[in-house]
């Protein structure tokens, strides 16, 4: 498990037009159905797209979103982007040569979405926030237990949360019902990923707080 966690990166370049095997397939989308969620709620649904020309076409309408170069993280406070560049065009042809993209929607069983979180009156919203966080949370470890899953066996991957600039037009072509949060696009890369920026690997510390002491004790 370490392994796997050291060697995740994501990788961009140099996908490879080979087929995943289905055992292979069922083995990381397995290992994002173990992942643990609020009162069992499981919100994600997984669309597994294998199909090559149904990946170029869900490329293309990215391709074709409106306002793409400014398609970045906007700071709720200003409204103004964080000064991010965009990466639309980046993930489309990410996710047009992947070997397959496991497309992730959020249910939304306690928020009922984005739209319902919006909409809460003053003193719905706090508590309205926190079940469309532990929604969130749910789905990033699924999409962590399937990455991590690929990466242990030999595949490469990147995670595209800017395919959501295409969320209207893809809902109808897939089947979409929730919230779309992104498409986890895998397959066997050429690419050599560049070493982390903290290599050699150093956990940042600085970033844990210590409450108490610790001390090793014998097995």
């Amino acid at each position: 498990m370490e392994d796997a966690l050291r060697q995740r990166r994501t990788v961009r370049h140099g996908y490879r037009p080979v087929t995943a095997a289905s055992q292979t397939v069922c083995q990381i989308v397995s290992a994002g159905l173990l992942a643990p969620s609020a009162k069992n709620s499981r919100p994600w649904k997984l669309h597994v797209v294998a199909d090559k020309n149904l990946l170029a076409n869900l490329a293309s309408l990215m391709r074709q979103g409106e306002r793409i170069d400014v398609f970045v993280p906007h700071d709720p406070r200003t409204g103004r982007p964080h000064g991010y560049a965009s990466t639309v065009q980046d993930s489309a042809d990410i996710l047009q040569s992947a070997s397959f993209a496991v497309i992730v929607e959020n249910l939304g069983p306690f928020s009922g979405g984005p739209g319902a979180v919006l909409a809460a009156a003053p003193d719905a919203l706090e508590r309205s926030l926190f079940g469309y966080g532990e929604e969130w949370f749910a789905v990033g470890a699924c999409v962590e237990n399937m990455w991590l899953a690929a990466i242990s066996l030999g595949l490469a991957g990147a995670f595209l949360a800017d395919v959501t600039i295409a969320e209207d037009e893809w809902k109808p072509i897939l089947g979409l019902t929730g919230e779309l949060i992104g498409a986890l696009a895998l397959g066997y890369s050429d690419e050599v990923p560049g070493a982390r920026c903290d290599e050699p690997y150093q956990p940042e510390m600085e970033r844990v707080v210590w409450h108490g002491d610790l001390t090793e004790t014998a097995d």
